[in-house]
Parts: C-alpha cells; sequence; structure tokens
C-alpha cells in the first residue's frame, strides 16, 4: 500500500513540475509574438495564454490531488510522531539545504531585477521575460519542496526503503 503510495505521489510530484515548467516558459515566448494592433487577433498571444494557464491548472490540480493522497497520511504521521512543529504550514518557511539556498538566490535575484526594471525599465523584454520565467519556476519549486506534503512524501518513501532492506 505505502510502495503505492509512494508511486503515485512521486508521479503527481513530476507532473506538478513539468505543468508548472511549461507554463512559466510559455512567458519566455511574450517578446516573440508582433505586438498586435487594434481590433486584430494575434494567434501566437492566444496560443502562450492558454499554454500558461493550461499549466498552471494542471499544476494546482496535481497538488490538490498529491494533498489528497497525502493527508490521510498526514494525520498519521503527525499522531504517531509528533511533528506538528516540522509539518505546520506556515505563511513563508525556509529549509537548509544546497539545492533551497539555489533555490532562495535565484527568486532574490529575480525579483530584484524584476523590481529594477519596473522602476527604471532598462531591461529588454528578450531578457526580462526569461528572467520572469525563472523567477516564477523557482517560486513554485520552493513551494513544493518546502511544503509539508513533499515533506511527508519523504517520509513514507524512507519507511518503503526501510521496510525493503529489512
Amino acid at each position: 500500500m505505502l510502495a503505492f503510495t509512494v508511486k503515485k505521489a512521486r508521479f503527481l510530484l513530476l507532473v506538478a513540475f513539468a505543468a508548472i515548467s511549461v507554463s512559466s516558459l510559455s512567458l519566455s515566448f511574450i517578446s516573440y509574438i508582433p505586438r498586435i494592433a487594434e481590433n486584430q487577433s494575434n494567434a501566437g498571444a492566444y496560443v502562450i495564454a492558454a499554454v500558461f494557464w493550461l499549466g498552471l491548472i494542471l499544476f494546482l490540480a496535481a497538488n490538490y490531488s498529491l494533498k489528497k493522497l497525502l493527508s490521510d497520511r498526514l494525520e498519521a504521521l503527525v499522531l504517531q510522531k509528533r511533528l506538528e512543529k516540522q509539518l505546520l504550514p506556515g505563511a513563508v518557511k525556509f529549509s537548509a539545504g544546497l539545492t533551497n539556498i539555489v533555490v532562495y538566490i535565484i527568486i532574490i535575484l529575480g525579483l530584484g531585477f524584476i523590481i529594477s526594471d519596473i522602476i527604471c525599465n532598462y531591461i529588454p523584454e528578450k531578457i526580462m521575460f526569461p528572467i520572469l520565467t525563472v523567477t516564477i519556476l523557482s517560486f513554485a519549486v520552493h513551494s513544493v519542496i518546502d511544503g509539508k506534503y513533499y515533506k511527508v512524501y519523504k517520509q513514507i518513501k524512507e519507511s518503503v526503503n526501510y521496510e525493503k532492506k529489512h
């Protein structure tokens, strides 16, 4: 049962990462769309918008499915191991680790570029949209890897691996 839960959770995490990657990557192509004149439609803009929103919706659906899959297990872990302090959701939660620190640096640099471009308007669009893409993707990765359900997934995976070894 737990091995199936781990496989399904891994699949949902991969779907979530792929969906948010495609969604944020679509923003990089906005600068390549010709400016839309009044009363003219641009098929490229509609395609980019559709890819962005479909990717975002799929990301949210995968996260919701992951929450439903692991919520019972989360409650059991909290009761068994008294992990309330580690698993409580927070407005901002930071974890130490090389991956997390790299993600935080990318988010901070991206936000710095975005804010400075809003104020000074000096970064060309062909550079600004990829910066926006990487910043959004980094924030989404931060949201997943610092989330309580990812921690529950890792704990279940460790217990399955422990059971296989013994």
